[in-house]
């Protein structure tokens, strides 16, 4: 199935001989007009941007699971939905149980109106240039030097994400099938690994990605109505104090203003590593049938509906359960012996749900190292090799936090808040604001009130990132300073 000669990948290499490879140097005249459309055409009118020739064949896009075609608006926006939702919105209840609903909703709604913001920049860009790689979108704009930073940048965050969710099955493993045994855990992360590899080879083509978003997107919605359940039987059957007037303002009350303040702070980057799906979003746009402003457009509104609808209620109810309200949301249920049937089928589904995630954020990896290749340098076996060592990487980095590390007493290291805080306010930032700002301005003007704004956004995102970065790092040597 996967042979040499039958493998393309899905990213779009510019030619070098044609006019397309646009530079920051080129637009140096034109910082502060806009690029009118038939300049942008003639920019970017060549074979390798055009949705029709350079994606997949027609019988490749129409693939049709569930009576849903792989090129419709409901393809896209499952399959950006998928890219977004995961096992970061498990911690938005523990932030409204650390800072108060009032003020969590506060920093939740400016994040997500600034990711709004920077989503749609973003899309005007792919709609105008019909480029759908963001890797190759930030060399032909900016340079090869930006592709580099955006390359490591992705590979780094998005390895941390899969790390995180590989972390969390490794746990759930462990808790349905043995308590001790290392020799277990090494043969399950072995037979796992062998899988992820098969799926994100598989998935190489995004229009294969269809039917994964169906079981992400399932799965998830079972988890979200689970959530709700049980949210709404804890507020009758529980005395949790969780509407007192000190619970929703000030439930922090006699922390620190220093200790709140940087609260607040890994809060922000909590949200934002929620809503990260900028790399994937050019990429998943240019599986629909028609590219233009209006289906674009549609496709943006419903996708970011349903996501930001999903992270509203999984923190509410998801807050409403337990008290304290843990950290992650259901990790005590992965990390639990208890194997009753509720419980056996919340763990299957939360299983069954994150390891749906690893190939739809592995796309994203792909797609810087391919930039950096060249596509055509990049053969089947070459693409294979990173990809089995990436995944073996992942999952002995898991092996040896779980197993050696941890076994360890004196050494606990909670890996998923500190990769949340470390690479989503390093790299986070750099993805979700400054790279989709900057790609904006360089096409349409430096000077354009919506590039002014975009690059206010990202000034206070990145101060925002460096902050959370350099209290993650005061977390990891200071533990006593964490949210009991």
């Amino acid at each position: 199935m996967f042979s040499p000669q039958s493998y393309q990948m899905e990213t779009f290499e510019p030619d070098n001989n044609s006019k397309s490879a646009i530079r920051m140097s080129d637009l140096s005249d034109n910082d502060d007009n806009n690029l009118n459309q038939e300049s942008i055409d003639s920019i970017y009118r060549t074979e390798d941007f055009n949705v029709n020739n350079s994606h997949t064949s027609n019988s490749e896009s129409n693939i049709t699971y569930f009576g849903i075609k792989g090129n419709s608006i409901l393809s896209g926006v499952l399959n950006i939905s998928a890219s977004t939702i995961g096992a970061g919105c498990l911690t938005f209840p523990w932030i409204i149980a650390s800072l108060g609903f009032f003020f969590s909703f506060f920093i939740f709604t400016v994040v997500t109106l600034c990711i709004y913001y920077s989503l749609d920049l973003l899309r005007h860009f792919v709609v105008d240039t019909k480029n759908f790689s963001f890797s190759l979108m930030t060399e032909n704009t900016l340079g090869k030097k930006w592709l580099m930073v955006y390359s490591f940048s992705s590979f780094i965050y998005y390895l941390s994400i899969n790390i995180n969710y590989l972390n969390l099955l490794y746990s759930i493993f462990k808790s349905l099938f043995y308590s001790s045994s290392i020799f277990y855990g090494f043969i399950f992360l072995l037979t796992s690994c062998s899988f992820e590899i098969f799926l994100c080879i598989y998935t190489s083509k995004t229009t294969k990605m269809h039917l994964l978003s169906i079981i992400t997107m399932f799965t998830f919605s079972f988890i979200l109505l689970v959530t709700i359940i049980r949210g709404i039987y804890s507020c009758f059957v529980n005395d949790y104090p969780k509407f007192r007037m000190e619970n929703l303002f000030y439930p922090s009350e006699g922390k620190s203003g220093w200790l709140l303040f940087f609260f607040s702070i890994t809060a922000c980057i909590k949200y934002i590593y929620g809503y990260s799906y900028h790399s994937s979003f050019p990429t998943l746009l240019g599986n629909l049938k028609n590219i233009n402003d209006a289906t674009s457009k549609k496709v943006h509104k419903l996708s970011f509906g349903v996501i930001c609808g999903s992270y509203i209620l999984i923190a509410f109810f998801g807050y409403l359960i337990d008290d304290p309200v843990p950290k992650v949301l259901y990790r005590k249920y992965q990390d639990s012996n208890e194997n009753d049937f509720i419980t056996v089928s919340l763990k299957l589904v939360i299983f069954v749900f994150l390891f749906s995630l690893i190939p739809s954020r592995y796309i994203t990896i792909r797609d810087g190292y391919t930039s950096l290749i060249g596509k055509e340098k990049l053969t089947y076996k070459k693409d294979l090799m990173i990809t089995t060592i990436s995944l073996i990487l992942s999952n002995a980095i898991i092996f040896l936090n779980e197993e050696i590390i941890n076994d360890d007493s004196s050494i606990q290291l909670d890996i998923f808040t500190i990769f949340v805080n470390i690479f989503g306010g390093l790299f986070g930032v750099i993805i979700c604001f400054g790279l989709p700002v900057i790609n904006y301005a360089a096409i349409n003007g430096k000077k354009k009130i919506k590039s002014i704004i975009g690059y206010v956004i990202t000034v206070i995102f990145v101060i925002v990132g460096l902050l959370s970065v350099g209290y993650a790092f005061f977390e990891m040597f200071s533990p006593e300073t964490e949210e009991e």
